[in-house]
C-alpha cells in the first residue's frame, strides 16, 4: 500500500515538472504574460 502511494507521489512530480511546466510556459509566451511572470518568480 505504501509502494502505490510512493509510486502515486512519484508520477505526479514527473507530470508536473515534465508536463504542466511546459505547458505553462508556452501559454504564458502566447498570451503575452511573460512580464508578469518573471515579475511573480523573482
Amino acid at each position: 500500500m505504501i509502494a502505490g502511494v510512493l509510486l502515486i507521489v512519484v508520477l505526479g512530480v514527473l507530470i508536473e515538472r515534465g508536463l504542466l511546466d511546459t505547458l505553462e510556459k508556452h501559454t504564458v509566451v502566447r498570451w503575452g504574460m511573460r512580464r508578469q511572470a518573471e515579475a511573480l518568480s523573482g
